[in-house]
Formats: structure tokens, sequence, C-alpha cells
């Protein structure tokens, strides 16, 4: 996997970064396997959404983007984006019904709008937040 990626895995998760990559989705290419990044801009990968889920109780969207990879702190508008990932895995991982998945963005926006996101996005749904992320080439 991509160097920056390693690095941030091994900086996170020490030895337990051996269970986190595997969880990733695999990517269509020939070399750089696991690396499905929530955001362009960071390492984070669809993989810790995984592990955070399964082994360290993560419930809810903002458990993921502010308390396990902290990128709501980094960069509010790389969370919003990312924030369709998140709440996708986490829906299948989780079994969420379809009204739940409907609700987590908006407990979301409202985390994000009190960590610098415009107060205009406040009323934000599921499809908006989809229309605000970056292409997801990674």
């Amino acid at each position: 996997m991509e160097t920056e990626v390693s690095q941030h895995l091994a900086g996170a998760y020490g030895d337990r970064a051996w269970t986190v990559a595997p969880l990733s989705a695999p990517k269509q290419q020939r070399f750089l396997v696991r690396v499905k990044l929530l955001s362009t801009l960071y390492p984070f990968i669809d993989g810790e959404v995984r592990y955070a889920v399964h082994h360290e109780y993560a419930q809810i969207a903002v458990d993921v983007i502010a308390r396990r990879t902290r990128l709501s702190f980094l960069n509010v508008q790389a969370a919003l984006e990312a924030l369709p990932r998140v709440i996708d895995i986490m829906s299948e991982e989780l079994k969420w019904s379809k009204d739940r998945k409907g609700r987590e963005p908006k407990d979301a926006v409202c985390f994000l709008v009190s960590m610098g996101l415009p107060e205009k996005r406040v009323g934000v749904t599921r499809k908006e937040v989809g229309r605000y992320r970056e292409p997801m080439g990674s």
C-alpha cells in the first residue's frame, strides 16, 4: 500500500494495523490493492470504519469522523465529503434500517457545524451530502 497510508496505520494502530488493513475493500488495480481512501486528502481508509465498528464499538458516523479518524478536526469539508462513504460502510456493517441510514447524515452534519461547517448546511440530507463529495479516484 502507499507509504503515507501504511505510516498512518502503523502510527495510529501499531501492531493492530495488520488487522485494520485487510478490512479495506480491494481496489481494482494491480498494485496498491488495499487503499480505498475516505478522502483523497488524508490517509484514512475504509477499513478503519469497519475496524471502528467491530473492535471499537463505533455506533454513529460522528464516532468515526471525529473520535476514530479525527477527520472532522483536520478538515470539516473533507469530513463532510467522506460522510456518505462512512455512512454506507457503517450501515452495511451494523445492518441499519433505511430510516436509520437516512437520519445519520443530519446528525453528523449538525456535529460538523459545531466544527466549523457553514450553518447553511445544517438541513442537508444524505442525498445532498453526496453532492458535496469529492471525486473518489483513490
